[in-house]
């Protein structure tokens, strides 16, 4: 972890990001499994011995088929309802790389019992998962498990898991949505 921190705080990218932005926060993570491809590659590496604890990160990421995008689509807005209500679910984050068809998710749990238990179980999720599969939604997939290992810096809804980091008020949400 010691690499991965050097290279954060000396790396010229990162030096001009952190120059512009209000914010940033990083995530050190250590992958505890992973399953698929993200454009044709895997990219993370599991350590033999790896084994998920409390608190995990769950990215997920997908290139839709084009003829799935609406049935895709119909149900995000009910599992993003329920994921943000789920007491053990405490960060959330989608993005599209191509908007509507490479889509992924970043999200943290209270532990992979609870994320499991929401990804296969709840009404709304676990639905989508078996019609994914069933339907040939997906033209690739990746599912990648991280243990979370910590937090620098402060980002809306990381607070918990920052250490040292400031308090991130209400003015400081309705700036990142902005």
């Amino acid at each position: 972890m010691a690499a991965a921190r050097k290279a954060l705080d000396t790396a010229e990218p990162f030096a001009r990001y952190r120059a512009r932005a209000d914010r940033s926060a990083t995530l050190l993570m250590a992958a505890t499994q992973t399953r698929g491809q993200w454009s044709g590659a895997e990219p993370f590496a599991v350590d033999a011995g790896t084994r998920p604890q409390g608190p995990i990160v769950a990215l997920t990421r997908a290139t839709l088929r084009w003829s799935k995008l609406a049935a895709f689509w119909s149900l995000v807005p009910a599992i993003s309802d329920m994921a943000e209500a789920d007491a053990h679910q405490h960060f959330m984050m989608g993005m599209g790389e191509v908007p509507y068809k490479h889509q992924m998710t970043f999200s943290i749990w209270d532990d992979e019992a609870a994320m499991r238990d929401f990804s296969l179980n709840s009404p709304t999720h676990g639905t989508a998962v078996r019609r994914a599969w069933e339907e040939g939604w997906f033209a690739e997939s990746l599912f990648a498990r991280f243990n979370l290992l910590g937090v620098e810096g402060a980002w809306p809804g990381l607070e918990r898991f920052a250490s040292g980091a400031e308090p991130v008020t209400d003015d400081m949400r309705s700036r990142q949505a902005a």
